[in-house]
């Protein structure tokens, strides 16, 4: 009898050991694991375009030509001073010059023709006549190569008796205008003289004034 119960608890440990080993065995079904793969998302971002365009060309540049009386101011202020400049170099010559007779001296218009018209200037005749030419100024307002008029106070005819050429204006010690002007007294020839001076050249004794002719001419 034990030799069979212990034949039949044999069996049956056996039959409940293979059961549970199957219960225990993974399904034999393959699980597909499914690796994801990466998804590259590429996000198309069109940068607009600029175009950019240097003009490298090199623009000449044009200053602007100041202009008085429709003349360059620059040529006038330049043939102002090369007037006078050429007129100073009659100065202190002993030597007397005439566009007329030879060796007499310059009387006031005849020098300052004579100077004028080394610049092509035709500016010819008496005081009197070239004092009805040009832009009458104030003196105070005259400047390098104007002309300088004068008329004598007691003459009734108001005559102009006298010419010379501005050689500048400035002021005095105490503000007073002093004019500087390259003329000929006949006595003297060509000398510079400045106005006033105490003896003959003041407004005491002269109506002075002034013409621009360079602006005009």
């Amino acid at each position: 009898m034990r030799t069979v119960f212990q034949q039949v608890s044999l069996i049956a440990s056996i039959v409940l050991g293979l059961f549970l080993q199957q219960c225990q065995q993974p399904n034999s079904e393959q699980v597909e694991t499914k690796t994801a793969e990466p998804t590259s998302t590429i996000t198309d971002v069109t940068t607009p375009s600029v175009e950019v365009t240097t003009d490298t060309t090199e623009l000449e540049k044009v200053e602007p030509v100041e202009e008085l009386d429709g003349k360059p101011i620059a040529a006038v202020e330049s043939l102002r001073a090369d007037i006078v400049k050429h007129a100073a170099t009659y100065l202190d010559k002993g030597i007397n010059y005439s566009d007329s007779v030879e060796g007499a001296t310059f009387d006031c218009s005849g020098f300052t023709s004579h100077i004028l018209k080394n610049f092509d200037i035709d500016f010819t005749g008496s005081s009197a006549t070239m004092a009805t030419q040009g832009k009458k100024i104030k003196l105070a307002d005259a400047k390098t190569g104007d002309l300088i008029f004068f008329i004598r106070k007691n003459d009734e005819t108001n005559r102009v008796f006298h010419v010379g050429i501005v050689e500048k204006t400035e002021k005095g010690e105490n503000g007073e205008l002093i004019t500087t002007i390259l003329h000929s007294k006949t006595s003297k020839g060509p000398s510079r003289d400045q106005i006033p001076e105490p003896y003959y050249w003041n407004t005491d004794n002269l109506k002075i004034f002034a013409k621009d002719i360079l602006s005009e001419s």
